[in-house]
């Protein structure tokens, strides 16, 4: 199988970027799925029980499939969705900001409020070495400086004002040393797809454009290793942990998709089962607020699957959204879930196509999320986390239209 999840990986590679006529959140996702099904080329698996070694598990013929349904699906997608490029030069050339000057400096104001909140509330325990240190900390302040960090820098920098985007990128880095790259991995995915949309996917054969993607990716991958040591200072450490000659493999090989995988290879060899009332109940997160406003809380409605696949386990693991619709409907719920996320990435990228407003924001972070990010949630903390995206940039949108009415002029896009 290994062989065939080759060709089909390197035919939808060569399709998207050298056929299909765009780059958009459909190409989007078939990057994403290369990315967290990379494990596939390699062949074994990570056991979580040995986190010092090398993937050791072989890779079963089911999980292969799944990996190859969701290619196969996306450049299906692609191919049946193959618009013309979305902007001509003269589109680029006249679309305007979304936000104000003024509005800019409030957006700004509110993001340097967030961070000093999340300092208060955090304190000492987010310079930690030790992350559970920190998760215990992690509060709604902290989320919501977490959240408008990320989306004010895709904000920015899509805007080309980068001198405006310098507060987000500090908070960013800010959360990448307290130990959260999500924030960093979706932002810089958002951008990335932006201007491969904008400018087409072989604006990214340029030297410049090459040199960046490669040096976020190597970072993403290799901060993982180095980060207790860079909170403790201890720079001797880290540069011992940069020149070690398995320092390449050990970032690749032990990295997240090969964790995220595990969990899928478990789930259909054992055939692991939720009642599917569990699984419909985690869609009560799409009510806003909804562990305020019910009893329910995003704990109840996990998928919960560590104690029964990985029992004594001295860590947490991420989750797997493949695996949690098996584990509700079996084969069954996988292709279902393939239909609803290339629909979804369809949606995204023909709205974005006619807006140029605000929600395009909104649209590319929620795409971004959708397309890369998911890979590694179940259903009810992916809606949790989409609404917090949505929930900002509703919250941005307010404050750019507020700032516009008291400053009439230069009034941005409704």
């Amino acid at each position: 199988m290994i062989y065939i999840f080759y060709i089909v990986s390197l035919l939808g590679v060569w399709f998207f970027v050298f056929k299909r006529s765009t780059f958009d959140f459909v190409s989007a996702g078939y990057f994403g799925c290369i990315v967290y099904f990379m494990p596939g080329f390699h062949g074994l698996l990570f056991n979580p029980y040995y986190p010092d070694d090398f993937p050791i598990e072989p890779i079963s013929t089911a999980t292969y499939l799944v990996w190859i349904g969701a290619l196969g699906g996306a450049v299906l997608t692609g191919i049946l969705y193959n618009p013309l490029p979305a902007l001509s030069v003269q589109q680029k050339q006249t679309t305007r900001p979304f936000t104000t000057p003024a509005a800019n400096a409030v957006i700004v104001a509110l993001l340097l409020i967030s961070f000093v909140v999340a300092l208060l509330v955090g304190g000492e325990d987010l310079f930690s070495p030790d992350k559970n240190d920190v998760l215990n900390v992690q509060d709604r302040s902290i989320i919501l400086f977490a959240t408008l960090s990320q989306v004010t820098l895709v904000l920015f920098i899509v805007q080309k004002q980068y001198i405006m985007a310098m507060p987000s990128i500090l908070c960013v880095a800010f959360l990448v040393f307290i130990g959260f790259r999500s924030e960093l991995a979706i932002a810089a995915f958002c951008i990335f797809v932006w201007i491969a949309y904008r400018d087409g996917v072989r604006s990214f054969f340029k030297v410049r454009n090459i040199f960046t993607l490669v040096s976020i990716v190597m970072f993403l991958f290799a901060y993982k290793f180095v980060y207790a040591n860079v909170k403790l200072g201890r720079w001797d450490l880290v540069f011992q942990t940069l020149g070690d000659r398995d320092f390449l493999a050990n970032i690749f090989l032990k990295s997240e998709p090969f964790i995220t995988q595990s969990i899928l290879k478990e789930v259909i060899e054992r055939d692991f089962s939720i009642p599917i009332e569990s699984f419909l109940s985690s869609l009560i997160s799409v009510i806003p607020l909804s562990n305020v406003l019910t009893t329910i809380s995003i704990d109840q409605v996990k998928f919960d699957f560590q104690d029964q696949l990985f029992p004594n386990l001295r860590y947490g693991v991420a989750s797997n959204i493949y695996a949690n619709f098996y584990a509700a409907m079996g084969y069954i719920g996988i292709l279902i879930y393939i239909v609803i996320q290339n629909a979804a990435l369809v949606s995204i990228s023909r709205y974005m196509r006619k807006t140029d407003s605000f929600a395009k924001l909104a649209l590319a972070l929620v795409g971004s999320f959708i397309a890369f990010y998911i890979h590694r949630n179940d259903v009810a903390n992916s809606i949790t986390l989409i609404n917090r995206i949505l929930y900002s940039c509703l919250a941005l949108w307010i404050v750019t239209r507020t700032v516009a009415a008291l400053e009439p002029s230069d009034e941005p896009q409704p």
